[in-house]
Order: C-alpha cells, then sequence, then structure tokens
C-alpha cells in the first residue's frame, strides 16, 4: 500500500466494519441499491468465509477446526440475500488538491475505508476515478484481493494538475445495471453537482455523498493578503482587503454546502461534510450514523 494510504490500520477497518454491520442490520433495503445478490455474510446457509472471533459473537458460529489449525478462534460467515453492486466515485479533478494535500488524502483514506466496509459486508464494490469523464474504473469485485487492486489504485491516484471539471454523472452505465453510488467530492463547482447527483439518483439503487472541505479553501499570505485559487485552473488571484475577501469567502463556503445538504435531504440522498484535517474514521462513522438514523442529510461543521 503506498505512503499516502499508510495512514490506515488493519484493526481499526476491521473494527469499523464490525459497527457497520451493527448500525445497518435492520435498515431498508432501498439504501443498498436493487441489484440483489446472494454474496452477503450474514445468517443465512450458505457458506462464505471465516473471520477471526471478537467478543459479543455468536459462540455457536465458532468453527472449532478451523480455530484449531488457524491458531486462533475462528468464526463461519455465511452469505444472505440482501447484497448489492456499489460503485464509488473518487473525484480527481485539480480542486481535490488544493488548498493543500490534505483534502486528497482524506478523500483517498474515506474511498478505500468505505470500499473495506462494502466488501465486508459482502456487497461486490467498483471504483471509478472521475474529473470531466471517467479517468480510470475498476469493475465490481468481491473479497480481499479486489481490495487489493482498490487500494493499489487509490494509492497510485493524484489530482490532476490542472483542469478537470467534476462529472460523477459519466460514471452512469459503467458497469450496467442500477449499482448504488458514493460520490466523494469537495463538490466545489457553481452547482455544487447537483445536476450530476440528481441524475445518479435518477438511474441507481442509492446515491451517498460525502463532502470534503480543508479548513484552508482560503488562506493568508505572510504580508496579510489572501490569496484565492481558481478550483480547477491553479490560478492564484491576490486581494487586497483580507478581513473583506476572506469573510466572503467562507460565507460562500458555507452557503454552497448548506445549498448542498439541503438538496440532498430533498432528493434522499445520505449526506455528509467532514473537515479534510479530521480522522478518516470519525468521517466514515458519520456516514454510516445518518445512514442508520435514515436521515437523508447530515451536515458538520
Amino acid at each position: 500500500m503506498s505512503a499516502l494510504l499508510s495512514g490506515l490500520d488493519s484493526r481499526e477497518l476491521a473494527g469499523l466494519a464490525r459497527v457497520a454491520e451493527r448500525l445497518l442490520a435492520a435498515q431498508p433495503r432501498r439504501y443498498f441499491g436493487h441489484h440483489v445478490h446472494r454474496r452477503r455474510s450474514g445468517s443465512g446457509n450458505e457458506f462464505h468465509d471465516f473471520r477471526v472471533y471478537t467478543p459479543g459473537d455468536d459462540l455457536r458460529s465458532v468453527d472449532w477446526r478451523a480455530s484449531l489449525r488457524s491458531r486462533q478462534v475462528q468464526v463461519r460467515r455465511h452469505r444472505d440475500e440482501t447484497t448489492s453492486d456499489w460503485l464509488l466515485c473518487l473525484d480527481r479533478s485539480a480542486s481535490m488538491s488544493l488548498p493543500d494535500p490534505a483534502k486528497w488524502r482524506q478523500a483517498s483514506l474515506l474511498a478505500l475505508a468505505l470500499a473495506y466496509v462494502l466488501l465486508h459486508l459482502g456487497h461486490r464494490v467498483g471504483l471509478a476515478l472521475y474529473s470531466a469523464g471517467v479517468d480510470q474504473a475498476l469493475p465490481v469485485g468481491l473479497g480481499a484481493g479486489h481490495f487489493a487492486r482498490i487500494a493499489a489504485t487509490i494509492g497510485a491516484a493524484r489530482p490532476r494538475p490542472s483542469g478537470g471539471a467534476s462529472r460523477p454523472g459519466k460514471a452512469l452505465g459503467l458497469f450496467g445495471g442500477r449499482p448504488g453510488v458514493v460520490v466523494i467530492s469537495d463538490f466545489l463547482a457553481p452547482d455544487a453537482l447537483r445536476g450530476d447527483l440528481a441524475r445518479l439518483q435518477r438511474h441507481s439503487g442509492s446515491v451517498h455523498a460525502l463532502q470534503v472541505i480543508s479548513a484552508n479553501e482560503t488562506r493568508l499570505t505572510p504580508a496579510g493578503a489572501v490569496r484565492v485559487r481558481d478550483v480547477e485552473t491553479g490560478e492564484e488571484i491576490t486581494l487586497a482587503d483580507p478581513a473583506v475577501a476572506g469573510e466572503s469567502a467562507a460565507r460562500a463556503l458555507r452557503q454552497l454546502g448548506d445549498d448542498l445538504h439541503a438538496f440532498c435531504a430533498r432528493q434522499g440522498i445520505v449526506y455528509t461534510r467532514c473537515a479534510a484535517e479530521e480522522s478518516w474514521r470519525d468521517a466514515v462513522l458519520a456516514h454510516l450514523h445518518a445512514l442508520a438514523g435514515g436521515r437523508a442529510g447530515l451536515a458538520r461543521t
């Protein structure tokens, strides 16, 4: 795994997946898309795989022969019929590296953590790296080997150096069917990608939006003037009055997030917003809680 993704801890990922199992156990199927497969780890009759026992697991699911072979207590997992295909859409337009690399790193960690959780729950997961179009894609797959492929693809990816509008809607029909879609982006576009989100919502099983915003979207130069970057071209403009310019930019950013939150709530899109500087684990947990609580949107500042 690349240095970019070294911040992920396998034990934390496994713990997060167990939390997801508990939080989402009773959720309506509509939140998980409409194309159902007999692939989920659950309580059905078809054997899926083993995992290491954790406190709270049903002792009746322990496989003692497998435990003796591995020298760890192993729990049997089974498949049921409540899973579907998911497509993770990760924005790699130029704005994702501005104003600093923290935003791209956070977005990458969120995509990888969600891939792990979805695969753990038995879903098939695909990946689309997009800007003005789909720049790179992995078809849906299952298992640890597929997770490794997703990790390698995300780890090798970088935001575009310039240009590259954000158009996640270009991923429509990428793999056929009606997969659930998770869009991870800063959503810094005039319409906050609302048009693309609406199209995805019409043609997919379920849509999630995770907005990643840096605390330094505008930044002060040492001299006190404000330098604002165009989010796609990277061009910098110096504004003479830092107090006025900084407050204006902050107000516009807040308004964009509030408008996006309201739009997602109307559309039934599960939405959360996180800071690039916060823990990726906290951000994923917040999104899972938003989903488990049946809320179409949850904004955090």
